[in-house]
């Protein structure tokens, strides 16, 4: 008898990347390679990207085939998948990079329709969204970086 596959939880969920307008090529390309692999869970390709770009996948010490591994306890393919088909990025001057959710990026953080963006997005709950505006630790949820030159910056949660 053999044992059952772990289910892929960015698997069967529809959208297409979003994009804003005068986002570079590059971002693009690297934003929906990040989609397809979030998509397939692909652990290999997004593996293969996350040590090219030198992504910071977590906060802790976890190499990025160990994040990416199936048997995920976070659905992390679902949060990579959701937040680029269902929350609008918000550009971040500093580093010149595409950070979806918006709510994450800078310019976004006092703006209420940029939390509600995330929470309709499922990358958290509303409840969490009304924890982190009263503590006024900005957005803790999971995001993703992608810079103006296609580096995949960054997909993480927490502080």
């Amino acid at each position: 008898m053999s044992e059952a596959k772990p289910k892929c939880t960015g698997g069967q969920r529809p959208g297409r990347l979003v994009v804003v307008r005068g986002m570079p090529t590059a971002t693009r390309t690297t934003a929906r390679a990040l989609l397809v692999g979030g998509v397939r869970c692909d652990a290999a390709s997004l593996t293969k990207r996350a040590q090219h770009d030198k992504t910071r996948l977590s906060f802790g010490i976890v190499t990025p085939k160990d994040f990416f591994a199936l048997g995920e306890k976070e659905v992390r393919y679902r949060y990579l998948v959701d937040a680029l088909v269902k929350a609008r990025p918000g550009y971040e001057k500093i580093s010149h990079s595409y950070v979806w959710p918006r709510v994450a990026a800078g310019e976004a953080y006092n703006e209420r329709a940029a939390w509600d963006e995330a929470v309709a997005a499922g990358l958290l709950t509303k409840a969490q969204a009304d924890q982190m505006r009263r503590q006024d630790s900005g957005y803790l949820g999971w995001r993703i970086s992608v810079s103006e030159r296609g580096t995949w910056e960054f997909f993480i949660a927490g502080d």
